[in-house]
């Protein structure tokens, strides 16, 4: 069976009335509000109030009610606020339709909305402006709040935004005020200075410019409008122009030079004697020969006039030789008396059509023709061409060269053989075994551009622009010269201009002397590639000539100029293409204004160099030595070197070589004294100078001064100066003073080396590195050297400027200045007896940190001075060497260097050190 349903409707009148469709008996039941009862077989229905409970009404526009409408005869729902408000005024209706908060405003009949008040923008302030929190109150604010705020009486200002302040108004000079704040009446100002109230009195018109006619009076004076132009000028050329004084055009510019003249009050010559001074002079005449007239021109004219011996020159009338006769008297003649009126020697070539005359005799002053007394009396002034045969006409022509490999033929296309040319010596660039220099003779002529050669090319060359040179052997004619001079014992021989082209020359014994006509004029080519060019055992004197080889890099071995006698001299002598340019073994040779260039490079001829010392003392002043190239591999190996003996050199010069200076004696030789004074050793690939010794050999006394080294070229670690006896032997007694160290490669190699023991090394007034030109060490004391002193340097420009090696001892670096450098100074260990103390730059380095290790801890100062700092803890003993010096913490310890500080403790104090 279905469950039954019943519907119930709720009708404006108050019944129910509801409709079943069920089976009774069943169970009937309500929802809210609802009752239902049955008696007697009825179901009465009706509304419970019991179910309706009592609560406040929150809003009353949400709560309804039922209202019988008795006209109706139904009930209606109205919401409680209409209720309420549906009799009431319209306004009071409007009003009770606002929903916000504020002050109640009427807009219209009827209408009414929410207000608040609001405030300006500044001067007034209003809290709880809609009355919601309370009643409105208002402020003063800003400038009205200062004006507000101001409590005594005057004159109001606004001195700042929203500040106020009160002032009067003060008399100044020369006037009273009355009433000043105002507060009494109307401020009052009088004047009663007697100058303004003059003024004041003056009653103004036009033109007319008031001015003092004394104390408190005052008057008008015309002002024109000319007066009124002028000082309206903006500056004073404007002004000068106003005038009419314009500097150029209308008057003349002050002139120094003009003021001086117009201060003068003396009559004669005006002389200017320096910007803005002069003074008068006069034409003073000579003591003879010229006579002047109206000296000071004030009568006249001055008027030179010749006098005495000039007078009489002047008079003479005839032509031919003037012979002065007597005192201011003179005669023309054409003959002079040899006997009577020369009386002195008056060498010539022809004189008088004398009999006897050559070019190797003079005129002696009794009328005879003699010859020049020698030593021995039997080799005196010769001619190297006239008396012996020489010819000297060698000749260098870069030419188009071609020539076969294995085949004597040559042409070449630029040069000018002659049939002549045959016999001759001859070189050929490039056509050499291994493309090196083809030294031979001419065998035969072809023509001008084609010669047959006595020997077969070792390398072929094609249609190549080459070096040939070629000219007669004077080998023979030479060494006849020198066969005469050495049988002798002495002599003197004249070089004219020309190229003499020579293989092997003998030895000079003789005490002889060579002349040429100048170093780019008389040349000695050599044709052998590895012969000593010119040798002396005796004493040369060898002056105004040049050196040269067949050909660049021909020469592979032997000295141009070999020197192992003694108190040789050669000067302004040219070498280029050397192997090696000088040696000397004897002593006190001496060499000066010389330059050996283009040496042969050590890739070609190893050990190549400039001047090798290998014995007793030699002397160079004003020599160069060097390479050619900056490229590394054809430098010579050296530039100067000193086996065994003494060198001293002002300003010498080596360039473009591997070392410039090397001293490196072997066991047995003795290196006893370099000097080098005002030297450059410039562009040198791995050294500046380098003195080096194995067991047995030794170098002392060596100073350097005034000298300047460059090493460092293509990347190479370049050395300034080496001193270096690691490998045995011994250096010492060396003084570096005013020195300048550079190096090319910046950042790179060491300026100054030192390395070994006792060196007694003294390092001075050096300037070592500099921006762009610095080391990569400035000065290196290499580990266990010893005995050198490196004061008052200046060390500048390098990544480190000084580093000591470890065991470095008995030293002084003192009072450098190494500023400029990435770092300053590093020391590898605490010496015993070195001490690095006052160098700017370095010390004082500042405070640092001491690990203090168990008690009792002894730290030893290093190099410099220090001061140590001990704080804190609980500190017991303070002891220098054995003797306790503090037994408390706290203190500061002065120590010398290298001297131990011990401390005992039970707590550890902390320690600070500051180097100074």
């Amino acid at each position: 069976m279905s469950t039954p349903t019943i519907k119930i409707k709720v009708t404006p009148k108050p019944s129910i009335k509801g409709k079943m469709d069920l089976h009774f008996p069943a169970n009937i039941t309500t929802g809210n509000f609802l009752t239902v009862m049955r008696a007697n077989g009825t179901y009465a229905f009706d509304i419970d109030y019991t179910k309706l409970n009592a609560g406040l009404i929150t809003s009353p526009a949400t709560s309804f009610i039922a209202i019988l409408d008795a006209d109706a005869g139904i009930y209606k729902v109205s919401s409680i606020a209409n209720l309420l408000t549906s009799s009431l005024d319209a306004d009071l209706q409007a009003i009770a339709a606002l929903t916000g908060t504020g002050i109640l405003s009427r807009t219209a009949d009827g209408t009414w909305a929410l207000r608040s008040l609001t405030a300006p923008a500044a001067g007034i302030t209003i809290t709880n402006p809609g009355g919601v929190a309370g009643n409105e109150t208002f402020a003063l604010a800003n400038d009205l709040a200062a004006v507000e705020g101001l409590a005594s009486t005057g004159i109001a200002v606004r001195s700042a935004t929203d500040t106020w302040v009160q002032r009067s108004v003060v008399a100044g000079f020369g006037m009273t005020v009355t009433n000043g704040d105002g507060v009494a009446g109307n401020m009052s100002v009088a004047l009663t200075d007697p100058e303004l109230v003059a003024l004041a009195g003056l009653v103004s018109a036009a033109d007319q410019l008031p001015y003092f006619t004394g104390s408190g009076t005052a008057s008008l004076a015309t002002f024109t409008t000319f007066a009124r132009s002028l000082i309206d000028d903006a500056d004073a050329a404007a002004a000068r122009t106003t005038l009419g004084v314009v500097i150029g055009t209308n008057v003349q510019a002050f002139d120094s030079d003009l003021a001086a003249l117009a201060a003068n009050s003396g009559t004669g010559l005006w002389s200017v004697t320096g910007a803005g001074t002069g003074a008068v002079r006069t034409i003073t005449a000579p003591a003879a020969g010229i006579t002047v007239t109206n000296g000071g021109g004030v009568a006249g004219n001055p008027t030179l006039g010749l006098a005495n011996d000039i007078g009489a020159l002047e008079a003479l009338t005839g032509t031919g030789l003037a012979r002065r006769t007597a005192t201011d008297t003179w005669t023309v003649g054409s003959q002079v008396n040899l006997a009577t009126e020369v009386t002195s020697n008056l060498p010539v070539t022809n004189l008088n059509s004398g009999t006897g005359a050559t070019a190797l005799t003079y005129w002696r002053g009794d009328g005879t023709w003699a010859t020049p007394p020698g030593g021995g009396g039997t080799v005196p002034f010769k001619n190297v061409k006239a008396d012996y045969g020489a010819v000297g006409d060698g000749k260098s022509v870069t030419a188009t060269v071609t020539i076969s490999s294995g085949s004597p033929n040559l042409t070449a296309t630029g040069a000018s053989f002659a049939p002549g040319d045959v016999g001759k010596l001859i070189a050929v660039q490039g056509a050499g075994a291994s493309g090196g220099i083809l030294s031979t003779t001419i065998l035969s002529y072809t023509d001008a551009t084609h010669v047959v050669l006595a020997a077969n090319a070792g390398t072929a060359v094609s249609a190549a622009s080459k070096l040939v040179t070629y000219g007669t052997n004077d080998t023979a004619a030479i060494n006849s010269m020198i066969a005469a001079q050495n049988a002798a014992g002495n002599g003197y021989a004249y070089w004219p201009e020309g190229v003499y082209c020579v293989t092997s020359l003998s030895n000079l014994s003789a005490d002889a002397t060579w002349e040429g006509a100048g170093p780019w004029a008389s040349w000695i080519k050599t044709y052998s590639a590895s012969a000593d060019v010119v040798s002396a055992s005796g004493q040369l004197t060898m002056r105004d000539m040049g050196m040269d080889a067949a050909a660049p890099s021909f020469k592979t071995g032997g000295y141009f100029l070999k020197l192992t006698g003694n108190r040789s001299l050669i000067s302004n002598v040219e070498m280029i293409h050397c192997y090696r340019g000088i040696y000397s073994s004897g002593s006190l040779n001496k060499i000066e204004n010389m330059d050996i260039s283009s040496i042969t490079s050590r890739t070609i001829a190893p050990n190549s160099g400039g001047v090798v010392v290998d014995g007793a003392v030699l002397i160079a002043v004003n020599v160069a030595v060097g390479g050619s190239t900056f490229v590394a591999s054809e430098m010579p190996e050296f530039g100067w070197s000193i086996q065994v003996g003494e060198l001293d050199a002002s300003q010498c010069y080596a360039f473009l070589c591997n070392k410039g200076l090397q001293a490196l004696p072997t066991s047995g030789q003795t290196v006893l004294g370099i000097v080098c004074k005002g030297c450059w050793f410039d562009s040198c690939l791995a050294y500046g100078a380098v003195f080096a010794t194995v067991t047995g050999g030794s170098v002392a006394l060596v100073t350097m001064a005034s000298t300047w080294v460059a090493p460092g070229f293509a990347s190479v670690n370049g050395y300034g100066m080496v001193f270096d006896s690691t490998s045995g032997g011994t250096i010492n007694q060396i003084v570096l003073s005013g020195n300048i160290f550079s190096n090319y490669n910046n950042g790179v190699g060491w300026g100054l080396y030192l390395a070994g023991t006792s060196l007694h090394a003294v390092a001075t007034g050096n300037i070592i590195g500099a921006t762009n030109f610095g080391h990569q060490i400035g000065f290196y004391a290499a580990p266990n050297v010893t005995k050198f002193n490196f004061t008052a340097n200046e060390v500048a420009g390098n990544t480190t400027g000084i580093v000591v090696g470890s065991g470095a001892n008995e030293y002084l670096i003192s009072s450098n200045t190494l500023f400029g450098n990435g770092t300053a100074l590093t020391y590898a260990t605490t010496p015993a007896t070195g001490r690095i103390v006052e160098n700017i730059g370095y010390n004082p380095v500042g405070d640092n940190g001491i690990v203090v290790g168990a008690s009792p801890f002894t730290y030893t100062a290093g190099p410099s001075p220090e001061t140590v700092y001990i704080n804190g803890g609980t500190v017991s003993g303070i002891k220098l060497a054995f003797f306790t010096v503090q037994s408390t913490t706290n203190q500061a310890i002065t120590l010398h260097p290298g001297q131990p500080l011990t401390v005992t403790y039970s707590v550890a104090p902390s320690m600070i050190k500051s180097v100074h």
